[in-house]
């Protein structure tokens, strides 16, 4: 089946739609439950694809994303196919595409021959579910991950690689898990930017969890962290199996640090402290 690029909104629930030619969704995508085979297809940068329905949704082709993913909280368990023969599920991601998970879910693979993936040169963002989203699929990540709310868990073991990413993350105090969970090393080279989330106040001696991982080597670029108010600030603690962040009381301290701190020989120091005021 081959659909021409269209305005319209197409809505799929069931079976297998095989498309004998590349499609391009300028309109909306309505997707519910079945497999998409064949030919690639594209969302624009002006279409939409919503998620939705209890069924399993299976991608066995390649999939591109320019626009917006919204997967909604009622979305089912998401598949991505590649047996590397007649069957090539990938999820391409693209610069200024958001992929919007509002659900607790998983997005698995279904061979699982090293072969599916998600790349992520746009936005991922989770801003629904207060538990836990898995991804189980190589996960490139070039572009942005961001977690407004519960957990993002990449869950094979060492299939998460990233390279200059951003992490956007919305913290709501200590007590609460990780935002980013990683199964593996974890190569850290990108921007941190934190956020308080849930009308969180911090309080001097607070630890916040943000990353933990198998193994954590490297540390941020840059960061950029929320003001905290009064003589309070940030510590940026770095661990073998993650990242976290303290708060700190300094009352002589007035000023904000971010970006890559050396020591006087250029090396990377990495425990930074940094505080932030308010006037």
């Amino acid at each position: 089946m081959g659909v021409p690029a269209s305005n319209d909104t197409i809505n799929f629930s069931n079976g297998t739609i095989n498309f004998t030619g590349p499609v391009t969704i300028n309109g909306q995508f309505n997707w519910s439950g079945g497999t998409l085979s064949g030919s690639p297809v594209t969302i624009a940068s002006n279409g939409v694809m919503n998620v939705s329905g209890s069924g399993s949704l299976m991608v066995a082709n390649v999939l591109t994303n320019a626009g917006t993913v919204n997967w909604a909280p009622s979305g089912g368990t998401f598949y991505v196919q590649n047996n590397n023969a007649n069957l090539r599920g990938a999820i391409y991601n693209v610069a200024g595409g958001l992929w919007d998970l509002q659900t607790d879910q998983y997005l698995r693979c279904y061979y699982c021959g090293a072969s599916e993936l998600f790349n992520n040169a746009g936005t991922l963002r989770k801003s629904g579910g207060t538990g836990t989203s898995a991804i189980d699929v190589l996960f490139n990540n070039t572009g942005t991950l961001s977690v407004l709310t519960g957990t993002i868990y990449f869950n094979e073991a060492n299939t998460y690689t990233e390279a200059d990413a951003t992490y956007d993350l919305a913290t709501p105090g200590p007590g609460h898990p990780a935002l980013v969970e990683v199964n593996g090393n974890l190569a850290l080279d990108g921007t941190l930017n934190v956020s308080l989330a849930n009308n969180y106040a911090p309080k001097s001696g607070d630890s916040i969890p943000l990353i933990s991982c198998g193994t954590l080597t490297d540390t941020f670029n840059d960061l950029n962290l929320p003001l905290t108010g009064g003589n309070l600030g940030w510590e940026v603690a770095y661990a073998s199996n993650g990242v976290s962040l303290v708060v700190i009381s300094n009352a002589n301290v007035t000023a904000q640090i971010t970006g890559v701190v050396t020591n006087n020989t250029g090396a990377p120091i990495t425990n930074i402290t940094v505080f932030a005021f308010t006037t």
